[in-house]
């Protein structure tokens, strides 16, 4: 599976905005949180790739054409999928930690 960046972004904003129309085929929760399963799996590392890139370079306000109530769970939301995937792919995200500088 090829993971686009604008592709990610723009399916976070669905699965991060209200539920309901326009995007009926993810209309109630279950729908919604069935989608994002089968997106992580067929995701895979590229996506996760793509959702750490995210987190160091995040769209813009413009780019994620979203009203700015939902920023915070666009943010959240992020986040939730980066540590699922981070969990799953840990051979990709430990050597992309950095330093423990704390002792």
């Amino acid at each position: 599976m090829s993971v686009d960046r604008d592709e990610v972004i723009r399916i976070l904003t669905v699965l991060a905005g209200p539920l309901g129309p326009p995007v009926e085929p993810l209309a109630d929760l279950d729908e919604r949180l069935a989608f994002q399963a089968r997106w992580l799996d067929a995701g895979g590392v590229e996506l996760l790739a793509v959702i750490s890139d995210l987190i160091t370079n995040p769209p813009s306000l413009e780019q994620l054409q979203l009203h700015p109530a939902y920023l915070e769970d666009w943010t959240a939301l992020l986040a939730e999928i980066a540590d699922t995937l981070g969990k799953r792919y840990p051979e990709f995200t430990i050597p992309r930690l950095p330093p423990d500088h704390s002792s």
